[in-house]
């Protein structure tokens, strides 16, 4: 495991947000500072907004139209969808089963 993954350093701060609700409302209220402090480098103009998916309403995010692929690129986001999954997905309803079971 790296700890400069910001993959994991991502998942280490939605644990903290889970285990601390001031953590939580400190990240929702100002998630630049928050995570500045946190130790993540942001690069300049870049605004972060975070949002939390309750029982009643869930965000999907749509990453930014791409203004040109190549084939490689094209080639490995044709392959479907990748979302993150922190818990078991037999019990999580947001995760994303495909319609075909040898994709899950």
């Amino acid at each position: 495991m790296n700890p400069n993954d910001p993959t994991q350093k991502m998942s280490q701060l939605v644990a903290k947000a889970w285990a601390d609700e001031a953590f939580k409302q400190q990240l929702l209220a100002d998630p630049m500072a928050t995570l500045k402090a946190e130790g993540l480098e942001l690069p300049a103009g870049l605004t972060v907004k975070v949002l939390e998916n309750t029982d009643k309403l869930y965000h999907l995010v749509l990453p930014p139209k791409p203004t040109e692929l190549s084939d490689d690129s094209l080639d490995r986001v044709s392959g479907g969808i990748c979302l993150c999954t922190l818990s078991d997905p037999s019990k999580d309803p947001y995760h994303v089963r495909w319609s075909d079971p040898s994709r899950n």
